[in-house]
């Protein structure tokens, strides 16, 4: 595989949070505790519902972004995605979340297969000059693929689509990332991070491999706390 790019990492604020400047009334009713955070790793703006309430208030998803901590109800429910200014749902997926946890949903592409939800497992560490992150692969690519951050001094090896690693603990500051494609040793993407102290983050890929436009493969990484 001989195909190189850099990693795009953006200053990332958190987008829409549902608590600001919101009316008690525009929130659905909540009968039992959890969250989700929605990441968007598609390259379309859109809007996302539960059970045809609309739960990123105020804002749209907007493309590699997230909408963070968003209050559900716990139980089996069915979500929507919608393009924003389209009336209609391009999926509408049953899942099922467990009372008192918190989520992460990734809306990958346009079809059921390419959205997935996963439980959060944040870890802890109270020493010095120590981050936490975790891959995600929503890239719909065939195989799977490493990570490797600091010249394989933490790996994330052999992820398929849709899959979340744990999250490790790795040293805070400026640290180099590599993603490599099943067995391959050319990197397919490459670049640079500084890491805050005690933030936990997602690093996500998105795209396809020879994509153009929206669907060009990249990676984007974003604070989930």
């Amino acid at each position: 595989m001989n195909i190189k790019a850099v990693i795009l990492f953006f200053a990332v604020a958190v987008i829409g949070l549902y608590a600001c400047n919101k009316n008690a009334s525009d929130l659905p009713i909540v009968h039992q505790k959890a969250t989700v955070t929605v990441i968007n790793a598609t390259g379309d703006t859109v809007n996302f519902y539960q059970n045809g309430t609309r739960l990123n208030i105020g804002s749209n998803l907007t493309p590699l972004g997230q909408y963070l901590d968003i209050p559900v109800n716990a139980g089996t429910s069915r979500f929507q995605f919608k393009k924003a200014g389209n009336p209609n749902a391009f999926i509408d997926a049953p899942f099922t979340i467990k009372d008192s946890t918190s989520n992460t949903m990734f809306i990958a592409g346009e079809s059921l297969d390419k959205v997935f939800l996963f439980q959060d497992n944040f870890i802890t560490d109270t020493n010095k000059n120590v981050a936490f992150i975790r891959f995600v692969n929503a890239s719909p690519v065939d195989g799977v693929l490493n990570v490797a951050i600091n010249n394989d001094t933490t790996n994330f090896t052999a992820v398929p689509f849709k899959s979340a690693t744990d999250f490790a603990v790795v040293r805070s500051g400026k640290v180099s990332l590599a993603v490599r494609r099943g067995s391959d040793t050319t990197k397919v993407l490459s670049g640079s991070i500084t890491l805050v102290d005690h933030v936990s983050y997602t690093l996500f890929t998105k795209g396809v491999l020879n994509g153009t436009g929206v669907n060009a493969f990249g990676a984007r990484i974003l604070p989930t706390q």
